[in-house]
């Protein structure tokens, strides 16, 4: 193994250990505005879940306590929903500086975008770390920020074309190291 490869290796290890995520969790991502993340689409973390058990997505705490505490609650009904205990699957992470922020992207093993009103900075911060990006673009121009980033350099492959193959790609993408 490479010294570079050891280094990143105890980095995410340390970071890791800090969030308290277990070193064999597949890290989701999921740093978006929390007012970006719509109902219709709670949904859709659950059912990564159900196909990545060891899956675990980071979320950033809002600025408003009022609105991680929203996102919070409709995400534990919806995996309730499909039979699964949500606080082993979601986290939300406390604001960080800007070096622990981009410390995220050394650990994450995916990032999601939002449907409907995707990521700008966030997602050319996952492109930067060579992060697969999720994406599935939508009808207005702020729900194609990701699609654009990702069809410029070529990568079409996370894409989605719908809600079910978000899923799909997301699972595929967690299961595979």
């Amino acid at each position: 193994m490479a010294d570079t490869d050891a280094i990143f290796l105890k980095v995410r290890e340390i970071i890791v250990d800090q969030l308290g995520v277990d070193a064999g969790a597949v890290v989701y991502l999921c740093w978006q505005s929390l007012s970006k993340y719509l109902p219709q689409h709670d949904d859709l973390y659950p059912a990564i879940a159900q196909r990545v058990p060891t899956a675990r997505f980071l979320f950033r705490a809002g600025g408003a306590q009022e609105l991680t505490d929203l996102l919070r609650r409709r995400l534990l009904r919806a995996f309730a929903a499909q039979g699964l205990q949500g606080d082993r699957y979601v986290e939300f992470v406390s604001p960080l500086d800007y070096a622990d922020y981009l410390n995220l992207y050394l650990i994450a093993d995916v990032f999601l975008d939002t449907i409907g009103w995707s990521g700008g900075f966030t997602t050319l911060d996952a492109l930067g770390y060579a992060l697969p990006v999720v994406t599935c673009p939508g009808e207005f121009m702020r729900g194609r920020q990701s699609f654009a980033l990702l069809r410029q350099i070529g990568v079409l492959d996370t894409v989605a074309s719908d809600a079910t193959d978000y899923v799909e790609i997301a699972a595929r993408l967690g299961l595979d190291p």
